[in-house]
């Protein structure tokens, strides 16, 4: 990964990257952008390889954190200090809160999720 050394910079290849992915998924068909991920979870020590089983978990998954992000920045910006993570989530047990971010999403099309991250 380049390591941005301006705003500017970061914002760009970060905007680039972005379109980068919807291009890619958007030119997936139906069944593919739907089908369940496939790994060999016996070489994957990490949770979300066995969390995350479709293209939809992910899109959540960064639709929830960049909701945190919004949160925590907003609020902190008009002077109420607040953790980046909330109630009852910290760095030792965020997983579980990511677990939690799966489940809510399980009946939310990508679709629908598409139409969220871009309003955000």
């Amino acid at each position: 990964m380049v390591r941005a050394q301006s705003k500017d910079e970061l914002l760009a290849y970060s905007q680039n990257h972005w379109e980068k992915l919807w291009n890619l998924i958007d030119e997936l068909d139906e069944r593919t952008k739907n089908a369940h991920f496939e790994f060999n979870l016996a070489e994957k020590k990490e949770k979300h390889w066995a969390r995350d089983k479709n293209i939809r978990d992910v899109i959540a998954h960064l639709y929830e954190w960049h909701l945190l992000l919004l949160n925590f920045v907003e609020k902190n910006s008009k002077g109420e200090r607040i953790p980046f993570l909330p109630h009852p989530y910290n760095w030792k047990n965020y997983g579980e809160m990511n677990d939690q971010f799966q489940i809510k999403h399980q009946n939310t099309s990508l679709t629908d999720l598409k139409k969220e991250i871009f309003q955000t």
